[in-house]
């Protein structure tokens, strides 16, 4: 007999919003957790935003809650190993070379009509549609249109 009141549906597959761009400035850091999993968003210093598994392969530091931005990479609270936007380990401070098998599953991430979007397959498949454009602001936030208001954020 199973018990049907603990009953978790799965997950769809597809695109989901994660944040709003004006929250993710240049040098951001925000912790997520979607799809059961814990995240990091980030932006680089250069404006490239990232989705990242959460957890630093060496010792398990949270990135999302003291990771910092150096350049064009987050950085670890923990001890400082830098990871690149795709999650490849690109620092270590204190080794010559890096660990081979240190890195972070990296999410495909979407800026659409300033919506941050994150790509979800069950099975892990690259995107298997693309978004449309979106003006900044939403669908029908053009000068001649004004019918139509901003995003209504929570909170």
């Amino acid at each position: 007999m199973t018990d049907d009141r603990y009953y978790t549906p799965p997950i769809p597959n597809g695109w989901f919003q994660v944040a709003y761009d004006d929250e993710v400035a240049p040098g951001a850091v925000l912790p997520l957790k979607y799809f059961g999993t814990d995240l990091v968003l980030f932006r680089t210093e250069t404006g490239e935003l990232s989705v990242l598994d959460a957890y630093c392969p060496h010792l398990g530091a949270h990135l999302g809650h003291g990771g910092k931005i150096k350049g064009e990479a987050i950085e670890c609270p923990f001890h400082a190993w830098q990871f690149n936007t795709g999650g490849s380990c690109v620092a270590v401070p204190y080794a010559k070379h890096m660990p081979r098998k240190a890195g972070l599953a990296k999410w495909t991430v979407k800026n659409v009509g300033g919506l941050i979007m994150v790509w979800h397959r069950a099975e892990g498949a690259e995107p298997s549609f693309e978004l449309p454009e979106v003006p900044a602001g939403g669908v029908g936030a053009t000068e001649r249109d004004d019918e139509w208001t901003g995003y209504m954020k929570r909170g």
